[in-house]
């Protein structure tokens, strides 16, 4: 009698807690969890680690009524290497996590704590104005309502204040990034000048340079603001959301006019006056708004980037709230990731070269090659915010008494809020330790999950499987790109993100790099 199963070796390294099977469009992938690696499968390839997951390292058994023996040997040994790499990638991620926890008990040592906050690369939010001019329905500040205490602006005295307390607690860093921040701070571009010269004189003397970015409505242009931003190489980066028929409905003046014409007149004068130092990020304010429409419409622009973010968690707004909370479906997201992975494919079939930045493609690179995130963000390390009042927040998004970290003049005195943040990885946090895409995401943002779920370490469910689902796109288009050749991949990626290629060496998460 011919045999009707085989049976085989245990793959103990392949189980659920180690390997994540999917599918996308209709082909399967692997995602091996403490690599963050995809690989492309054959088809016996997939069936059979199907068993192999089934089984938690125990012995397999495997019908034989769709693939002979010899497929499933062949894909077989490819999955026994497999096993092998995972098996070294949990003894590796086991070290990882032990020296996380050592590293998170050093933060206990007060001085050390100060050290690694001085040193670690952040970002400087600077408050010109708490004033704005537009309503906008994803704002996270309610439409334009800045909450907490202060004044309008902040005084020349404050802004000094800023400047050296920056450069003071910027430990061996050499360069030091400010972003100009409000309401819209094109209202306060003396504000802006004033920092900005007060802070060059300061930061040359002791061998530290800032860099500028400043982000704007784009309702607001003129010859003086053009001068200043040429003079301290300040990149704006504008919102404008597409055609005016997906902008106008979002981004209103506060009397209720469009804004859309007058923000086009402006970026032709931006562009024209400081050519290479403008981007401009655009939010899809609907599920319905086509992403391929609104790049085209502003590609023509040539604009040196282009962000585009999806609106549930653009801002924090009540209405933002209500979407993120139950109104925007999983398959909504995964229909317009799907529409972008077809416009990348389609402009790279044109063989168009883009400076196009898409959200889900931000960290593409490095997830495929293997980059792990153990946390989404250190609060207090990587962001410091600095409103009109002089009071120093660890993000812009806590701005409460609870998150404040001190102020410029007295210092921080709220380490032990950055130390319990800080602490905070995939390895502690419940909802996350168990998660399949954990260390690609490395967590949901803290100050989202305070703001939908009352809970910083309760992440939001809807943000969660969205970025599940980004997981499974890139794996998709990192496939299709790779049957090109790494060289147009290559191309491809830069033109994407501005990021150096891969090493042409290294294999790539598609099709070449299957299990067998």
């Amino acid at each position: 009698m011919t045999a009707r199963a085989l049976t085989l070796d245990p793959l103990d390294a392949l189980t659920p807690e180690n390997v994540h099977l999917f599918e996308y469009q209709g082909e399967p992938f692997a995602f091996v969890i403490p690599t963050t690696r995809r690989f492309a499968l054959r088809e016996e390839t997939a069936y059979l680690l199907r068993h192999a997951l089934a089984a938690g390292g125990a012995r397999l058994t495997v019908g034989l009524w769709k693939y002979t023996p010899q497929q499933l040997l062949a894909s077989y040994a490819g999955l026994q290497r497999l096993n092998e790499a995972v098996r070294v990638s949990v003894d590796e991620m086991k070290r990882l996590e032990q020296r996380l926890r050592e590293e998170a008990a050093e933060t206990d040592d007060p001085e050390r704590l100060i050290s690694i906050v001085q040193n670690t690369r952040r970002d400087h939010y600077v408050y010109i104005t708490r004033r704005c001019n537009l309503a906008c329905s994803y704002c996270w500040n309610d439409g334009g309502r800045v909450d907490g205490e202060g004044p309008d602006e902040p005084d020349d005295a404050l802004l000094e204040a800023i400047a050296d307390f920056i450069i003071a607690n910027s430990g061996e860093r050499k360069e030091l990034e400010v972003i100009f921040f409000g309401g819209e701070p094109l209202f306060g571009i003396e504000k802006i000048a004033h920092f900005a010269e007060y802070a060059r004189r300061r930061a040359a003397p002791v061998g530290k340079e800032f860099r500028y970015l400043l982000d704007t409505n784009g309702t607001i242009w003129n010859d003086r603001i053009a001068q200043v931003v040429k003079e301290h190489r300040i990149y704006i980066l504008v919102s404008l959301d597409g055609a005016a028929e997906t902008h106008n409905p979002h981004r209103p003046f506060r009397d209720g006019r469009p804004s859309h014409h007058v923000i086009l007149a402006n970026v032709a004068r931006m562009l024209r006056d400081v050519p290479g130092q403008v981007g401009a990020r655009a939010v899809l304010g609907d599920p319905s708004y086509s992403l391929t429409d609104t790049l085209n419409f502003l590609r023509p622009y040539r604009f040196q980037e282009l962000q585009v973010l999806y609106y549930s968690f653009a801002g924090f707004s009540g209405g933002s709230r209500n979407r993120v909370l139950g109104t925007e479906s999983v398959e909504q997201y995964r229909a317009a990731l799907a529409q972008e992975v077809n416009f990348i494919l389609q402009r790279l079939g044109e063989g168009i070269a883009t400076q196009v930045e898409i959200a889900f493609l931000r960290e593409m690179k490095f997830r495929l090659t293997g980059t792990r995130h153990f946390h989404r963000c250190y609060l207090g390390r990587s962001q410091m915010v600095f409103q009109t009042n002089g009071r120093i927040y660890p993000c812009l998004y806590l701005n409460d008494d609870r998150h404040c970290l001190g102020d410029v003049y007295r210092g921080i005195h709220r380490w032990d809020l950055i130390r319990e943040y800080g602490k905070a990885t995939v390895f502690t946090e419940e909802q996350c330790r168990h998660c399949w895409a954990r260390f690609a995401c490395g967590g949901c943002c803290l100050a989202r999950n305070i703001a939908f779920m009352g809970d910083p370490y309760q992440p939001i469910p809807l943000q969660c499987e969205r970025l599940k689902e980004e997981v499974r796109a890139q794996a998709y288009l990192a496939s299709r790109l790779a049957e090109r050749g790494v060289d147009v991949f290559n191309r491809f990626l830069q033109a994407m993100t501005g990021e150096l290629p891969l090493d042409p060496a290294a294999p790539v998460a598609g099709k070449g790099e299957q299990c067998a």
